[in-house]
């Protein structure tokens, strides 16, 4: 936590912080899908959402984590489940207040309150209850593992981006089912299900395709490029691209991929994907045409004055992008005309770490940042410039958490609006702020 800054509890709906037996530097959530019979048990944590909007407590979380041990032979990937989430016991306080001072205006708005609080009546014995954690370590024993991603149309597949320069592929279901079955942590051994062996160095950026089940991209820190396209379930052919006659060498001699993301909304879904690199570029780019000299692909040079360390594609405008860079700046593109960023956010004091749009609303973005703190942005709304060179806070910040160190990702939970989960050096956090 930041020295001297104590949390404002009253600021959130919902905090919890819980440990790993080794910090993960990255996480990803395992969420029910209608392809895959193993997430069956996982479909309960969609039940508590009633719309869009509306958050009913308590609520359930279950994600992957890859461990940063202090030894190889150490390293764990986890399966959790954060178990009864719910809010903190202030805010049902102050709901509570501001719906007897309603109530008094409005009979009918009272007689409508009155009927939902005798439904939440046995719902709110569960405040009592305490939050659990359940978790599955996988030994992986190959080194720490930079990313971890989890398979958006089979859920029990599992990718790990290894510090030895290997990618590693697991098979989860057993563990996803024991989350209820076997309510108790426990150590299981299993061998990966496929072992990628051809990058020359380590990396940092992978995706699953969010339309063909178990196609994968990853890049390495040597520019090298691989398109994994399923034979079946447990075997892949590939397809190579070199992109290191891009590094510019006046600006960077190693060409490194720094993040990379299929697009999740129009034409280019299931095809086309972005790359961020250490030449301070960003690149569109589209498997089906990578090979043609003629392609149609974007590059934006030049579009962070550094390292670019993240990308994030929007789930409700196909032509939004966000990206964060060591230059401390998050910046916003529309990708019809790249000449110029639509925006740019400059608050945060060290390089950022993860971009997250929230797929619940258009234009609310979250960013972690190597100075500590997680921002949350409406851009939305507009910035009157003389206002903010007066205020310490720009306009469009919704909320700032200040509750961890050296965080790494951030992420909106896609089912719960408003929740935020966040990994780093000392602990994960589970929140929602009370404004959002």
């Amino acid at each position: 936590m930041n020295e001297g800054i104590e949390m404002d509890e009253t600021a959130y709906d919902m905090f919890f912080s819980p440990i790993t037996p080794w910090p993960c530097l990255s996480f990803d959530f395992i969420l029910p899908n209608s392809s895959y019979d193993s997430s069956k048990k996982l479909k309960k944590e969609t039940n508590n959402e009633i719309d869009n909007s509306i958050l009913n407590y308590p609520i359930d979380i279950c994600c992957v984590g890859g461990s940063q041990a202090n030894k190889s032979e150490l390293n764990n990937i986890y399966v959790i489940k954060w178990s009864n989430l719910n809010k903190l016991k202030n805010c049902d306080t102050e709901n509570s207040n501001d719906d007897s001072e309603s109530d008094e205006e409005n009979d009918e708005i009272l007689n409508e309150q009155n009927d939902m609080e005798k439904k939440k009546k046995v719902k709110n014995d569960s405040l009592d209850e305490k939050s659990s954690v359940i978790c599955k370590s996988l030994k992986h024993e190959y080194g720490c593992i930079n990313k971890i991603k989890v398979c958006k149309k089979i859920n029990s597949l599992v990718a790990a981006w290894c510090e030895d320069s290997n990618v590693y592929i697991y098979e989860i279901s057993d563990e996803i089912k024991n989350l209820d079955d076997r309510a108790y942590n426990e150590e299981v051994q299993k061998k990966p299900l496929h072992v990628f062996q051809k990058h020359s160095n380590e990396g940092f950026s992978l995706d699953w395709n969010n339309v063909h089940a178990a196609k994968l991209l990853t890049g390495d820190n040597d520019g090298n490029l691989y398109l994994w396209l399923p034979d079946n379930s447990d075997k892949w052919n590939y397809e190579y691209w070199d992109f290191k006659k891009y590094a510019d060498s006046k600006i960077n001699k190693k060409f490194s991929i720094e993040d990379i993301q299929w697009c999740k909304k129009g034409n280019g879904l299931g095809d086309v994907f972005s790359i961020c690199s250490s030449d301070r570029s960003i690149r569109i780019l589209d498997v089906r045409n990578l090979n043609n000299s003629n392609n149609t692909n974007i590059n934006i040079e030049n579009a962070h004055a550094n390292d670019v360390n993240v990308i994030s594609w929007n789930e409700n405008s196909e032509f939004l992008l966000a990206s964060g860079g060591d230059d401390n700046l998050i910046k916003i593109w529309d990708i019809r005309n790249t000449k110029n960023s639509v925006a740019e956010l400059n608050f945060h004091k060290q390089p950022i770490t993860s971009v997250c749009w929230d797929s619940k609303d258009t234009y609310v973005l979250l960013a972690s940042s190597l100075d500590d703190s997680i921002s949350i942005w409406d851009l939305s709304v507009e910035s009157e410039a003389l206002e903010y060179s007066l205020s310490k806070y720009p306009d469009q910040l919704l909320f700032e958490h200040l509750n961890q160190n050296f965080i790494t990702e951030a992420k909106f939970h896609p089912n719960f609006p408003g929740v935020v989960v966040s990994t780093s050096n000392d602990n994960f956090n589970i929140f929602k702020p009370c404004n959002i």
